[in-house]
């Protein structure tokens, strides 16, 4: 038989191995998730940033393009403007030349109708005149015994410059003369007393036809 002993047993150690294992395994944990919390706030901080980024970015496009529009819109407006202003001064010059032209035609007839009154008064008057001396027309030569004459003759003797006037008007001519060889001028400057004559004579100077170069040269 056996006989039994009892030896002291000696500390074991691992359980102290295992202890520093577990501690130092929670240590890294702890490291990793405090890593892991850094990495997900800097990935947190980082999308902001980018949200951030997208935000301005969009708000400066935003603002760009209502720039663009507005600026669009304004040069619209004056274009426009421009427009409108360019059609008001083609109007107002249609406008104004269409009454220069109205009153145009206005003075044109109204000088028409002037002339054609003051035509048919003269008319009246000489042909009283040419009755009044037995006279049928303004370059109708009137015979009487002794003597010949012309109307224009007779209205300068009489120094009538307004029937002279008239005459010469209604297309008497003043190179025509009488039995006596004479003008009217001529037959005026006879009458002519200190002047009497003087505004007759310059409208029969003013009538007489330029003379004609003769035929030999001068």
């Amino acid at each position: 038989m056996f006989s039994l002993s009892c030896r002291v047993c000696k500390p074991i150690t691992t359980p102290n191995i295992v202890k520093i294992d577990i501690q130092d395994l929670e240590e890294q944990v702890k490291l990793e998730a405090a890593r892991l919390a850094r990495e997900k706030r800097q990935a947190a901080e980082e999308e902001l940033a980018r949200r951030a980024a997208d935000l301005q970015r969009q708000e400066r496009e935003r603002q760009l393009a209502e720039a663009q529009q507005f600026v669009k819109e304004e040069a619209r407006r004056v274009a426009e403007k421009r427009a409108t202003a360019e059609q008001q001064r083609r109007q107002l010059q249609e406008d104004r030349v269409a009454r220069e032209v109205e009153e145009a035609v206005r003075v044109a007839q109204e000088g028409k109708r002037l002339m054609e009154l003051e035509r048919a008064n003269r008319q009246v008057v000489v042909d009283k005149f040419l009755k009044q001396h037995g006279f049928s027309g303004v370059n109708c030569l009137k015979r009487s015994l002794m003597s010949s004459t012309y109307p224009l003759h007779k209205a300068a003797e009489i120094g009538d410059e307004t029937l002279v006037d008239m005459l010469l008007k209604e297309g008497a001519k003043s190179e025509h003369r009488n039995s006596s060889g004479k003008t009217a001028e001529q037959v005026a400057q006879k009458k002519d007393k200190a002047g009497s004559h003087s505004r007759v004579l310059a409208l029969l100077g003013s009538a007489l036809p330029e003379p004609r170069p003769s035929a030999g040269g001068p």
